[in-house]
């Protein structure tokens, strides 16, 4: 059911109430309490622009830096690639070899059906890892891959030669590992194993295509040390394509929806820190925040979840669902959901065809969607936050244009070259 108006949870019941009566309430809660007992999370739903309004306003208006993303609330770090790490959709035609991991050929996530289509129409010689291996654990199979070709000295390229950081270091943590048992581990035969690594190593231009939500942080590691391990990283169509779960996810990054990110995607340092001082005309909030482990202790006071929903998307429902109960909980979304039942506040969402926007694609390519329809909605996403901030006594954006404008200023330009090409273990 799609909610067009505000609604306060009373007495159980979902009663309409008006924009400025919400955001009062917003306020109120906010300032009852100190700054740091406040928690934000947003989803990859969000334009960039709406993105980076709501870590201003966390920032610099409420002053915390507990702010976060459910979608990456579990699984911290290895989601964010330099651009140059990752497969650009136009070289996909080039490809040879695509190896799809955890999504099949009926996938109905759109990005991942363009995936496909892109394959089948390039006549690209594919294989569903899901349908091709008995394993359930591709951590265990992609560290037998690795360590076969470590084993059987197969490695090969410009990272094994000169360019990689952590090759010894990595070999040393891998080697001790028993072949057997990691083959056991990942449910593959010799054999299999074998004829797998001489199919990959034989490809011309070989491209993994991983769905994020359904790999891990381990997998994806053992994935960023094949390619590293075989040189497919260097060539033009090879290498790995990482695709995100919404429409923005990417932009989770970009703005600097985590406590450890500012702005532009990279760690708060002394630099990227004074870029933010000197715009905002003080120092935004920095301290490192585990905001995962304060959810689940009870810190939180006041939550506000922006265009997530998090009791049917989190891995365990029950343990979310608990630590939701206390806090004064916000839930912005465009329909009664699953986290609605524990929202004592709820705004109505517009989509991203009823608004102008930014985005960035799982490739970190920018682009802007038009406003295609009207909504019946009074206040756009965009809105709603712009006035959050005025609220909390930040200047109001005249608009999406002027946000930007500001947010690219953060976005650093040249060689990122020492931050890549790093083995992981």
């Amino acid at each position: 059911m799609r909610i067009l108006t505000p609604l306060q949870k009373t007495d159980g019941q979902l009663v309409p109430i008006t924009f400025d009566e919400a955001f009062q309430q917003i306020r109120s809660h906010i300032q009852q309490h100190q700054p740091e007992e406040t928690a934000v999370f947003a989803g990859g739903k969000l334009s960039n622009e709406e993105l980076y309004l709501i870590q201003k306003w966390t920032r610099i208006g409420i002053k915390t830096n507990a702010l976060a993303s459910f979608e990456y609330l579990e699984r911290p770090g290895a989601f964010c690639f330099d651009k140059n790490d990752i497969v650009p959709l136009a070289e996909l035609a080039g490809t040879t070899h695509g190896y799809c991991l955890g999504f099949e050929r009926n996938t109905t996530h759109p990005q991942l059906q363009l995936i496909n289509r892109l394959l089948a129409e390039n006549g690209i010689d594919t294989v569903y890892l899901s349908e091709q291996t008995d394993t359930q654990d591709f951590c265990a199979f992609f560290k037998a891959v690795n360590l076969y070709i470590v084993r059987h000295q197969l490695m090969r390229g410009i990272f094994v030669e000169r360019l990689a950081k952590n090759l010894e270091p990595y070999l040393s943590s891998l080697l001790p590992y028993d072949l057997s048992a990691v083959m056991q581990q990942a449910h593959i035969e010799e054999e299999k194993l074998k004829n797998f690594v001489h199919n990959f190593l034989k490809a011309p231009c070989p491209v993994i295509i991983y769905f994020e939500p359904t790999t891990s942080v381990e997998t994806i590691k053992e994935l960023n040390n094949l390619a590293l391990l075989t040189g497919i990283q260097a060539q033009q169509s090879s290498g790995l394509l990482g695709i995100k779960q919404n429409i923005n996810s990417q932009g989770l990054f970009d703005m600097g929806i985590f406590p450890h990110l500012n702005v532009g995607g990279d760690a708060f340092d002394e630099d990227n820190l004074q870029i933010a001082t000197q715009l905002y005309g003080c120092e935004p909030a920095h301290q490192p925040v585990d905001v995962q482990q304060q959810l689940l202790d009870g810190h939180f006071k006041t939550c506000l979840i922006f265009q997530e929903n998090p009791l049917a998307t989190f891995s365990n429902k029950q343990l979310i669902k608990k630590a939701l109960e206390n806090p004064f909980v916000v839930l912005q979304t465009d329909e009664l959901n699953e986290t609605a039942e524990v929202a004592d506040l709820i705004l109505p969402a517009t989509l991203p065809s009823e608004e102008n926007g930014s985005y960035t694609d799982s490739t970190r390519v920018a682009f802007t969607l038009k406003k295609e329809k009207c909504c019946e909605v009074k206040m756009t996403n965009f809105e709603q936050i712009a006035e959050l901030c005025h609220l909390f006594g930040l200047e109001k954006p005249a608009s999406a244009t002027d946000v930007f404008l500001e947010y690219v200023s953060f976005f650093k330009t040249g060689c990122r070259s020492a931050q890549r090409h790093f083995f992981k273990f």
